[in-house]
């Protein structure tokens, strides 16, 4: 995305990760790109980001919701979320409805949810939304990745009065550092099929697809893989319990 010109705001609670990364990036014409140094699994700073964009920044023309996480087992944040949901669901969703103004104040925006293929075996339960009564390291993180492509239906369609439009994609397997130092059993099997896993370059491919492809504008409320639309519609959850979702996932931000 540097490459492409844009200027770059990146979050994320490692500062020594971030600050690399930042310095890797080529200059933008647009302006210095950013770190701003937050833990996404905590809606408290979820919130500072927020104000510090809002207080900072005129518009957001592109907003990648890219943070995941998988866990061993199961554990609450301090603020009382199960940490699977608090991070690869309720942030995003955090972000992106606190970023409205800015998101509205830019010509054309584009949000741009990471889920994954493995939404297929996630299940919405809306009585185990936290994994409260059932947790598995899989399950859970399925359900979350589910419930990505849930809001972003959910969102597209209330937002479809909008210039904003909102997508979800799938990055397929990518060799990053994802789940080490998890330990357990699914540890090392993980370490050994991360040998067959594509490289970080080409799981983003979609993401950038969706974020700076004109042929990406004006589509919405969709998902893809590889860079092509697929049809969610009799796989994913029905519109009625997408709605249901997003406006739990309102209920669990804090005010």
């Amino acid at each position: 995305m540097a490459d492409r010109g844009h200027r770059l705001i990146l979050i994320g609670r490692d500062a020594d990760r971030g600050r690399r990364a930042v310095a890797s990036l080529t200059a933008s014409p647009a302006g210095p790109h950013r770190l701003i140094s937050a833990d996404l699994s905590l809606m408290s700073q979820v919130r500072d980001v927020i104000q510090d964009l809002d207080a900072t920044e005129d518009r957001i023309d592109v907003l990648a919701n890219n943070a995941g996480a998988w866990f061993q087992h199961r554990a609450l944040t301090s603020e009382g979320n199960e940490r699977t949901v608090a991070i690869n669901h309720l942030a995003p969703v955090a972000l992106t409805l606190g970023l409205k103004r800015l998101l509205l104040a830019a010509p054309a925006a584009r949000v741009v949810n990471t889920g994954s293929f493995v939404y297929r075996q996630g299940r919405y339960d809306p009585d185990n939304l936290q994994a409260e009564k059932r947790f598995s390291t899989n399950a859970t993180y399925a359900a979350a990745k589910l419930y990505n492509l849930m809001v972003t239906r959910a969102l597209a369609r209330r937002w479809s009065d909008t210039a904003i439009t909102i997508n979800c994609f799938s990055p397929g397997f990518v060799a990053t550092e994802f789940g080490r130092g998890e330990g357990g059993l699914l540890e090392p099997v993980y370490r050994f099929t991360r040998l067959f896993a594509i490289s970080p370059e080409k799981g983003a491919a979609t993401l950038i697809h969706l974020a700076d492809a004109a042929e990406a504008a004006g589509i919405s409320g969709a998902y893809f893989e590889k860079c092509r639309r697929l049809d969610v519609s009799g796989s994913a959850a029905n519109m009625n319990q997408c709605d249901a979702l997003l406006d739990w996932s309102v209920r669990a931000l804090p005010t």
